[in-house]
């Protein structure tokens, strides 16, 4: 499905994103640190078909403008908060892949924009070892010999998968600024200091979907958040919803069906 890309200008900085579909539900679909809106694209060609959504590209990625600038948690959320309201987008779905899950619990503990939160391996309450990995990658992207960070980086993260995931994965990440990434990172360090207690306050309707080696396990995040329904994908990496696009759509969809009727 081909969308046309559109651009919305915030503070000078222009955004872009796809829009598609119709319907009662709103979904904004929130891509990965590094990656683009094409991480998302199956999602967002299976729920524009009974639903909106809005597909993004965060600043500083695919072809949404790069300023050189801190890149935060809380820059992107104010980012997506924005072309909602310029859409007139009150109430959504929001789906977050790994670094988007941490913007989309960002936005529901600074806005009533989110209904409902999928969280695809987020990064969050960190243990030591995810915290270490991190932290390489950091020192990897400041290293003057890097040029194979792309291709490193997708070797690592997906167990098994088509050679076109491979190659939108190696795209997103070589046109994203490695000083850019490197900023995602060291603030998202910061910003999962403060993310226990912006868990918590999340009382909406959750949904986490682990992957075969999750970044953040089942029972710490139960712990602080008992009321979230948990999903694990078979055979896939941390980019599932490129891997396995078949099983992450089906139980966003169940999720959206109970939660959304009840």
């Amino acid at each position: 499905m081909k969308n046309t890309m559109m651009i919305k200008n915030r503070n000078g900085v222009n955004l872009s994103y796809t829009i598609a579909g119709s319907g009662e539900l709103n979904f904004v679909l929130i891509h990965n640190a590094g990656g683009n809106h094409e991480f998302m694209n199956e999602q967002l060609a299976f729920f524009s078909q009974t639903a909106q959504v809005l597909n993004v590209n965060l600043r500083g990625h695919g072809e949404s403008d790069k300023p050189d600038q801190n890149y935060t948690v809380e820059t992107f959320a104010e980012d997506i908060i924005y072309l909602c309201q310029a859409h007139n987008i009150k109430q959504a779905v929001l789906i977050g892949l790994n670094y988007g899950a941490n913007i989309a619990i960002e936005i529901a503990n600074i806005s009533s924009l989110v209904s409902h939160l999928v969280l695809i391996d987020p990064p969050i309450l960190m243990e030591h070892s995810v915290i270490q990995f991190i932290q390489e990658h950091i020192d990897d992207l400041k290293k003057p010999t890097n040029e194979n960070f792309a291709e490193k980086i997708v070797a690592e993260v997906f167990l098994n998968t088509l050679e076109k995931n491979k190659k939108i994965a190696i795209t997103a990440f070589k046109t994203t600024d490695k000083t850019t990434l490197s900023s995602i990172y060291e603030n998202l360090l910061k910003w999962d200091q403060e993310s226990i207690k912006k868990l918590m306050h999340c009382k909406m309707p959750i949904l986490n979907i682990q992957s075969s080696n999750p970044f953040c396990t089942e029972n710490i995040l139960l712990r602080h958040c008992p009321h979230l329904i948990t999903g694990k994908t078979v055979g896939s990496g941390h980019w599932a919803t490129l891997e396995v696009p078949d099983q992450v759509n089906s139980m966003i969809k169940r999720f959206a069906d109970i939660t959304c009727a009840s």
